[in-house]
């Protein structure tokens, strides 16, 4: 993920070309700059604005660990080089245990990086806040799963509004260094 390198992660690089082209066209507040993303590019969202001092907050959906996957034998220690305010929703009960391993994934970041903002947010069957993670839901696959299934394909709208509040309340002058 270095950037001053060739071997450049090549995701990184073309998040970084597409942030730059629109950049060039002017219709940027440099201020404001946000990441979104839902399941694996929810992941994705969090792991470059975690390395991107110009990304002023993020707010993802039912996020994997972008550092270890659930069954992953090569699991990476997570890091940081920019404490840029993360927000995460996710479903008490998902595909693969992405709540346990997500929610674990932020408690882990929270201990590492006590300055961090973060915000998490676990949502029932109907994507009203205020639930915890279902342990059964945590090992069952995607074809053993139709709840977790269903909850996973189904986007938070009603968390809207929260996501865009988080995101308007962290401009990038409010960005901790």
């Amino acid at each position: 993920l270095d950037r001053s390198t060739p071997d450049l992660n090549l995701d990184v690089a073309a998040i970084d070309a597409f942030i730059g082209q629109v950049r060039a066209r002017g219709i940027v507040d440099s201020n404001r700059l946000y990441l979104s993303g839902w399941s694996n590019g929810a992941s994705m969202a969090q792991l470059y604005a975690m390395i991107t001092p110009e990304v002023a907050a993020a707010a993802v959906y039912s996020s994997p660990d972008p550092f270890r996957d659930i069954l992953d034998s090569c699991a990476q220690t997570p890091f940081a080089t920019s404490l840029t305010p993360l927000m995460t929703m996710q479903n008490a009960c998902d595909i693969a245990g992405i709540c346990q391993t997500g929610t674990a994934f932020h408690r882990d970041l929270a201990q590492r990086l006590p300055k961090l903002q973060l915000k998490t947010l676990i949502l029932d069957g109907l994507k009203n806040e205020g639930a915890s993670c279902q342990a059964a839901c945590a090992a069952q696959t995607l074809p053993g799963n139709p709840i977790g299934v269903v909850n996973h394909l189904a986007w938070p709208a009603r968390q809207n509004e929260a996501m865009f509040r988080w995101l308007r309340e962290h401009p990038l002058s409010a960005k901790p260094q």
